[in-house]
């Protein structure tokens, strides 16, 4: 029996996707829907979010940002709130990248 090197090893644990339970999705968006429903602002709910993503990964260890966020994304049933956590982790991903400011944000969410 030929045993693997740990290179190959941790190489065939990168090509293994997970996805999240689909408890831990929807108890995410049923925040970001109450937040909506309480009127946050979208910087809180980028915020929330930010936190949520960021506890996963660092929690789990088995997915990477932009798989985590496109499966959050793809389990939005309403297009509304599939395009606010677009928007959502995109900013992130600009802020992170960029270093672009919390009032460039803001300005990007109304559209000007």
């Amino acid at each position: 029996m030929e045993s693997l090197s740990i290179q190959q090893t941790q190489a065939s644990l990168r090509t293994v996707h997970f996805t999240p339970n689909a408890r831990t999705l929807r108890k995410a968006r049923e925040q970001v829907k109450m937040m909506v429903a309480d009127g946050a602002s979208l910087y809180q709910i980028k915020n929330y979010l930010s936190r949520w993503l960021y506890w996963w990964l660092k929690t789990a260890m088995i997915w990477n940002d932009d798989e985590l966020a496109s499966q959050y994304i793809k389990s939005c049933r309403d297009p509304r709130a599939a395009n606010i956590a677009a928007f959502v982790f995109q900013l992130n991903t600009i802020e992170s990248r960029n270093g672009i400011h919390h009032e460039c944000a803001t300005e990007l969410a109304r559209g000007a």
